[in-house]
Formats: C-alpha cells, structure tokens, sequence
C-alpha cells in the first residue's frame, strides 16, 4: 500500500521563507488570507473552487503542498517557503 504524502492543512500556519521572509496563512478550505513578507495582506479563493491546496486570484496565487508554500505575487520573485 502506497504511503501518503499529503497532509491536512492547520487553519493558521507560519512559513519561513528564503532570504529569512515570513509568510502566515489563514486557511479557511475554501480560501486564504495570507499575509506576505513585506506586510501585505491577500485574501484569495480556491482556484479551481475544489482545490483545497492551490488558491489565487488575478496575477496573485499561492500553492501549498504539505509543509511547503510556493508564493507569487505581481512584481516580485516566486517565493518558496517551509513550515
């Protein structure tokens, strides 16, 4: 029997990101708020609204795979983080 790797997600997650940035999560299922490195603040849905791992909305989205987050963000570098 295969193992699993996926994981449920807390409702509430801090990730550390490269160059020692911060991201924190708050997962709702079917969306996140999400407050980025410099302070900002997103609020993004389900993207499709069945996913409960990839969330985004226009030019911003954020990939979440067991412990680790991918961020993007208009105008910045994807971002790779870890909880």
């Amino acid at each position: 029997m295969a193992e699993s790797t996926s994981e449920a997600q807390p409702r509430m997650a801090s990730y550390n990101c490269a160059g020692g940035a911060l991201v924190t999560v708050e997962n709702f299922g079917s969306s996140v708020h999400v407050v980025g490195p410099e302070g900002e603040s997103l609020d993004l849905p389900a993207s499709p609204a069945t996913q409960r791992n990839r969330y985004g909305e226009g030019s911003d989205a954020i990939v979440i795979e067991g412990r680790e987050a991918l961020l993007m963000q208009r105008g910045h570098e994807p971002l790779t983080c870890m909880r």
